[in-house]
């Protein structure tokens, strides 16, 4: 399971290297804002754009620095997310 201070080195370390936007989904958002006891063993983050191979990678590294394995990024939560309807216009900043 993803330990509070994981989230949180993973979180920081996303807003200091990555400059395009992303979306995190899933129990992992309700554990990095709180709103569950509920752990986690992936974090599901997707980007509002198409994800690259360079931005896979990058996330992977991300997760290393973190103290995270690379298994924790799930990047098949990008699938699922664009399968809902005008996803885009439900997101909350």
């Amino acid at each position: 399971m993803i330990t509070r201070k994981q989230y949180d080195d993973f979180i920081k370390n996303v807003l200091e290297e990555i400059e395009s936007d992303w979306v995190i989904i899933g129990g992992s958002l309700l554990a990095i804002i709180h709103a569950s006891d509920r752990s986690t063993a992936d974090i599901d983050i997707c980007p509002l754009n198409e994800m690259t191979n360079e931005q896979r990678l990058l996330l992977m590294n991300i997760a290393t620095k973190s103290g995270l394995p690379i298994e924790a990024i799930n990047p098949s939560a990008d699938f699922f997310l664009r399968q809902i309807p005008n996803w885009k216009a439900a997101l909350v900043l």
